[in-house]
């Protein structure tokens, strides 16, 4: 008895050939994820050069962090995200680590820690004109006739105060009285913490003297600016705490009241982080 054909084998016996069939790919559709997503590019078409990141060339020049080799940042503006962090952390007094954090998240290239104190603050405003524009206003109070005077500049045509190209970070300062040479360093971002008030900062001038003629030990420096006079300090405390680099903080205005000249300081005000 011949044993049952298969399909296959009377199409053999037919000359026929069976041809594999391929599966179809399932077909994809537009998830409600996908629609949001397009749409939502769509809505931010404009907005993607405006979060770009930019070159920011230093007022140190780089001269301060020779390990990186690089006379500029680069940064970007911050988002709703980053504004909404810091407004929360300075309503509860955490303002200054919230700066920091603000700039870790908008600054790459260097360190935010490893910064001079001048080049963090020169960084946050530049932050603030490529986050929010140029126009910054601040009020200044007439010293003669009590005048609030609002002003408001433009940080993109402040000027700005660079290093020398000779400068270095190491500076040799000369003691007037004592007759002595100190060599100092410019305080950094992570030295902030002990410079909180005036007194801090007067006890603390010790930090940044790294040598007083040749003699490198903290505790006979700390001793010497103790003992030396208060002119040899204060020689000391304008030249460590020397803030002129960066944007030039001191502006020269007209009294709209009485038009005398007066001066007043660029600062951080609660215009800040506002579209003027």
């Amino acid at each position: 008895m011949s044993e049952e054909k298969g399909i296959v084998d009377m199409m053999r016996e037919d000359g026929l050939q069976a041809v594999p069939v391929t599966p179809k790919a399932p077909v994809e559709r537009p998830t409600d994820n996908d629609k949001i997503n397009d749409t939502l590019n769509a809505l931010l078409e404009n907005v993607g050069e405006k979060k770009s990141w930019i070159s920011v060339k230093l007022p140190s020049l780089g001269k301060c962090y020779n390990e990186y080799n690089n006379d500029s940042i680069e940064l970007r503006p911050f988002t709703f995200d980053d504004e909404r962090n810091l407004r929360l952390a300075a309503q509860e007094g955490a303002g200054n680590e919230a700066i920091t954090s603000l700039l870790n998240n908008c600054v790459r290239g260097i360190p935010v820690e490893a910064l001079t104190v001048f080049d963090k603050n020169y960084i946050l405003f530049k932050l603030r004109e490529l986050s929010y524009g140029s126009t910054y206003p601040i009020v200044g109070k007439c010293d003669t006739c009590k005048t609030n005077n609002t002003l408001k500049l433009e940080l993109s045509e402040l000027p700005v105060t660079y290093f020398q190209e000779d400068y270095e970070e190491y500076t040799k300062v000369f003691l007037p009285d004592s007759k002595k040479t100190a060599i100092i360093r410019f305080p950094r971002v992570i030295d902030e913490p002990h410079l909180s008030t005036p007194e801090q900062i007067v006890d603390n001038i010790n930090r940044f003297v790294v040598s007083v003629e040749g003699v490198t030990d903290e505790a006979i420096i700390f001793a010497f600016i103790r003992k030396t006079t208060v002119k040899d300090v204060t020689v000391l405390r304008k030249k460590i705490f020397d803030f002129s680099l960066g944007f030039e903080n001191e502006i020269i205005y007209p009294c709209g009241g009485c038009q005398r000249e007066n001066k007043t300081t660029l600062t951080l005000n609660e215009h800040f982080f506002s579209v003027n």
